[in-house]
């Protein structure tokens, strides 16, 4: 089938009630209209991984198919997603306010509705807002109270505007370290998926499989280490699921990088320096700034998930937190795609890049799939 008729198809329905937030990644799943329902047997791979013995919903089971085939996806040739990160609603002004943020939101979401063919669906991989109460509520500025209430608003005013994406795009909305903490807790992450649905999730795109994890689980898990095992068996699980079916890509989407430059580098290989933003005011020391290794995932847990990438073959991870637009590879072949952010874009004092001229920019990445080949692009505001 060509994208042509496909498009012709998706003007026919009616996707008044297209399902988005926490109404859609649900069950460690995507729900979308224009995405294949979850088959019975990726229902039950998720069922089997999940932390807790809560049963599948009603909504899901209700959206199983039925068949008896295992559907991979096949929708038509080729697709298109589009990766964001970083939105960051309040980042700017400290989360006094965060209109400069949103209106960064409109314009791209203005841009990705008028691409043709439209994408499948949309990534924002994590810090969807800034305010997250273990980063201000000891700095006699903001009570905890007024964290939470500054959150929530955040949380409120980003899913306003990113309701505006063309409803027969799905949306996936991961979680970041200004979303979750540093160091998330049990509770950090249920503020998040009660606005957002699951943290960690997979779905079928024209027999590729989508893999969307948790890293701020890999970033310190001190506080959450009985999640951070539940979603490394679930990991596996997903992997190997993806790779029985014969999936003909796996990707991986998250927040933090697993490495910057190099799969095995630790904190010492990585001297860069990120000045902090002149719109913080003046820095308090000459020398002030966010170090490189502040961005990657520590090498104890990183081994551990790169050990599970390699594998089960996966052909790319995609995330942001860097603020800047980075690629690297790993020695088994992985492209590791880092995308520049909607807030506010950094400058690293050692960066090297596999695409040293792609800008560094506010913007987001278009990814074409074809045939079990992909490429991708960086599209500037």
């Amino acid at each position: 089938m060509t994208i042509q008729k496909v498009s012709s198809k998706l003007d026919e329905l009616n996707l008044e009630d297209v399902p988005r937030f926490a109404e859609c990644q649900i069950n460690r799943t995507l729900l979308h209209p224009l995405l294949p329902k979850p088959t019975k047997n990726h229902c039950l791979n998720n069922f089997l991984s999940r932390e807790d013995d809560v049963p599948l919903t009603k909504t899901s089971l209700d959206d199983v198919d039925n068949s008896g085939k295992d559907d991979v996806g096949v929708i038509c040739g080729e697709h298109s997603f589009v990766i964001c990160a970083d939105t960051q609603l309040g980042m700017r002004d400290k989360n006094e306010s965060w209109e400069y943020e949103l209106e960064i939101s409109r314009r791209v979401i203005k841009k990705i509705n008028k691409l043709s063919p439209l994408p499948t669906f949309v990534t924002v991989c994590g810090d969807l807002i800034d305010m997250e109460q273990s980063f201000y509520k000891n700095s006699n500025v903001f009570s905890l109270d007024r964290c939470h209430e500054i959150q929530d608003r955040q949380n409120k005013d980003f899913q306003e505007v990113w309701s505006r994406l063309d409803k027969r795009i799905a949306l996936v909305c991961i979680c970041g370290n200004h979303d979750v903490g540093n160091t998330p807790t049990h509770d950090s992450i249920s503020r998040f998926t009660n606005a957002f649905g699951d943290d960690y999730l997979s779905f079928w795109c024209n027999r590729t499989y989508n893999v969307v994890i948790n890293t701020n689980l890999l970033s310190d898990p001190s506080e959450s280490q009985d999640l951070f095992d539940h979603q490394i068996i679930w990991l596996e699980r997903s992997l190997k699921f993806a790779q029985d079916a014969k999936a003909e890509n796996i990707f991986v989407f998250g927040h933090h990088p697993l490495f910057l430059y190099d799969e095995n580098e630790v904190k010492e290989d990585l001297p860069g320096i990120i000045p902090y933003p002149s719109e913080w005011g003046p820095p308090p020391t000459d020398s002030s700034g966010f170090p490189d290794w502040y961005f990657h995932i520590k090498i104890e847990y990183r081994k551990i998930v790169l050990a599970l990438l390699e594998k089960y073959n996966v052909d790319a991870a995609f995330c942001g937190h860097f603020h800047q637009n980075l690629c690297a590879r790993t020695s088994f072949g992985m492209e590791h795609v880092v995308t520049a952010p909607l807030s506010m874009v950094f400058n690293s004092s050692a960066k090297v890049s596999l695409r040293p001229n792609e800008p560094d920019s506010l913007g987001f990445r278009v990814v074409k799939v074809k045939d079990g080949a992909y490429s991708h692009s960086f599209v500037p505001l």
